[in-house]
């Protein structure tokens, strides 16, 4: 009887929704849908973008728009502020011992910059920027702005990913390791020049290897050429770094630091000024 009872009473409860929604069904659909212009209208003072401004918010929205874009793009940040956070409040000491890599605290002050250069290099958005417009490239290259200007708009998104996060990386590892003011200057600079040559030679990369007829964004975010040589350079390149760092003698190991670091500077630099050039050829030939 309490069964009956109750299957009784939700069918009355849902044949009761269903004739009073029925009922009001259009006025509901259509307040909820629609909406009416507020007959109080007074000018305002009109927000004014520059065009770089303009193009980078475009950018970023199309950015975050896709959470396979963004993760496989922001997961090197992620671990590297896991990691740097897990250095801070666990201590380099403990850190070793769960490693079981002895003497790695004293080491950890050579080679800090760049193992979080790796993570940084492995966090280019800019590999696939170009393919990920797709069919709709002609509406980026019919605007009124010169190439370079959607370039930059490119770069600035991953540096957006990189750079405040590196700092604040190279923060927390500060915090945590006893280092010299050299060590110090180069756990700031090497990332933030790793982030400025990948944010540029993945944009290049992908300028030479575009593909513009995807059916499914995974095609160029993790299966294409570009992401490839992207994510393994930007791995592989620190740990040259690493090798040369490691190869000099303890008093020796700020200039290699150092050389390796304006290297990367130099090759940024390159890689700049190649867009500028064959970069923007390239970008007008696409179609």
């Amino acid at each position: 009887l309490s069964l009956l009872l109750f299957v009784l009473l939700s069918a009355a409860l849902f044949a009761g929704f269903c004739v009073l929604i029925g009922r009001f069904y259009k006025s509901l659909n259509t307040a909820l849908t629609t909406s009416r212009a507020s007959s109080r209208f007074r000018m305002k003072a009109l927000k004014v973008s520059t065009p770089l401004n303009a193009l980078y918010k475009r950018e970023l929205r199309r950015y975050f728009s896709s959470p396979l874009y963004v993760m496989n793009t922001a997961i090197g940040m992620i671990l590297a502020v896991l990691a740097s956070g897990a250095l801070l409040f666990m201590g380099a000491a403990k850190v070793e011992q769960l490693l079981e890599i002895p003497g790695l605290a004293a080491l950890a002050g050579d080679f800090a910059p760049f193992a979080l250069s790796m993570l940084v290099g492995m966090s280019c958005t800019t590999m696939c920027s170009v393919s990920l417009e797709g069919s709709r490239l002609w509406l980026a290259k019919s605007l009124p702005v010169t190439p370079m200007l959607v370039f930059g708009s490119k770069i600035l998104v991953n540096l957006t990913v990189t750079v405040p996060l590196s700092l604040l990386c190279s923060g927390m590892i500060a915090l945590a390791l006893p280092l010299t003011g050299v060590q110090l200057v180069f756990l700031f600079l090497t990332p933030l020049a790793f982030a400025l040559l990948m944010a540029a030679a993945g944009l290049l990369i992908n300028l030479y290897l575009p593909n513009l007829t995807w059916t499914n964004e995974a095609q160029v975010i993790k299966q294409s050429v570009p992401s490839f040589l992207c994510v393994m350079g930007g791995m592989l390149l620190p740990l040259l770094g690493i090798a040369a760092v490691a190869a000099c003698p303890a008093g020796m190991r700020a200039f290699a630091a150092l050389g390796v670091t304006g290297a990367v500077l130099l090759a940024a630099l390159g890689a700049f000024l190649l867009l500028r050039t064959q970069g923007v050829r390239l970008y007008r030939e696409l179609n």
